[in-house]
């Protein structure tokens, strides 16, 4: 009986006694925050296009630092096709982010990538497919040259250009200045073409974007240039950056 009642007591006090194997609270501790995701950088131009159907876009374009051929990981068969083989080329990556605002998807394209009309000197263009890397060798016109496919509302849509800069480097310029990249070399505003038409007006705003008394033009690396030759006896037109702001579709 006196062991049945003993057993009976430390049985009692074993689980009564329940402080030394439950964790205790900790009031006052905080969740761990997630992990801050940075904001893009400014863009450096957008587009933007629309039609009478309702269909809307909108591409913001970044433009990362000019560097060698070697450091862009671009094959060297592609680039081969977009320099002149002299190592006096630089590339200049162009990150293009396409946004459709309208409430249905939409087919979109992209075109009119070849130079500037202010430049003087030649760009070219790889793209970045997703078949492979592949140069707009020859100058082209306003037909679309990238499908982007069919894009779904608020989902941006990103694609990767490499902008030649052919003779960048040249033995007065082996290091060209910003000044020397930015009046030498451009490339024209890209058209947006919703379900495949191109011929819809797309409009460029933004810090690269420049017009001189002609069609205005994008600045791929340096620094814009506040004037621009014109004609044919040596006239200087000032430059405008496009930045005044557009309504939103």
């Amino acid at each position: 009986m006196v062991t049945c009642l003993a057993l009976i007591a430390s049985c009692s006090r074993s689980s009564g006694d329940s402080s030394a194997t439950t964790p205790r609270a900790h009031p006052h501790r905080k969740p761990p925050k997630a992990p801050v995701v940075p904001p893009p950088p400014p863009a450096d131009f957008i587009l933007r296009a629309g039609d009478s159907e309702g269909d809307h876009v909108i591409t913001e374009g970044r433009f990362g630092e000019p560097q060698a051929f070697a450091n862009t990981g671009i094959p060297p068969e592609v680039l081969a096709e977009c320099g002149h083989g002299d190592d006096r080329e630089l590339a200049v990556r162009l990150e293009l982010t396409t946004i459709v605002q309208s409430s249905l998807p939409v087919k979109v394209g992209l075109g009119n990538f070849h130079s500037g009309a202010e430049a003087n000197n030649e760009t070219r263009f790889v793209m970045d497919y997703t078949e492979g890397p592949t140069c707009l060798s020859q100058a082209v016109t306003t037909e679309t040259q990238v499908e982007l496919g069919r894009l779904y509302p608020h989902d941006p849509h990103p694609f990767t250009v490499w902008v030649i800069l052919n003779e960048a480097l040249t033995p007065d310029h082996p290091v060209p200045s910003a000044k020397t990249l930015g009046e030498g070399w451009s490339m024209a505003i890209p058209i947006l073409a919703p379900d495949g038409y191109p011929d819809i007006k797309t409009t460029g705003q933004g810090p690269r974007v420049i017009s001189c008394e002609q069609e205005p033009f994008i600045v791929p690396a340096g620094t814009p240039p506040t004037t621009a030759a014109i004609g044919t006896e040596g006239e200087n037109a000032p430059c405008t950056v496009q930045i005044k702001p557009v309504p939103a579709f």
